[in-house]
């Protein structure tokens, strides 16, 4: 095998197994002062929260998925303020208080 063909090799296996760890979060925070949630969704949780500094933001509850397709889906139903919304605020309902 010639070395490009295994250096292509080695970057496949590399890029295969960055993606059995690589995920994406789907997140609800909520301002310490103000008592507002706020729901987005992420790569990276802990530069999000950083981000977040000036909301005084409280970490309250996170879904992960390997798919970001599924983590953006996810977040638009829990922006649209149906149902989806109103069970994760019932089963988090001591974590918002």
């Amino acid at each position: 095998m010639s070395t490009s063909r295994r250096r292509s090799a080695n970057l496949a296996t590399y890029y295969r197994a960055l993606k059995l760890f690589f995920m994406y979060y789907v997140y609800v925070i909520k301002n310490i002062k103000t008592s507002e949630t706020y729901m987005g969704y992420t790569e990276d949780l802990k530069r999000r929260m950083k981000e977040h500094k000036d909301k005084n933001p409280q970490l309250i509850y996170y879904e992960a998925y390997r798919d970001k397709r599924d983590a953006q889906v996810r977040e638009i139903k829990l922006k649209q303020r149906g149902q989806s919304i109103r069970w994760l605020k019932a089963r988090l309902k001591f974590s918002l208080k």
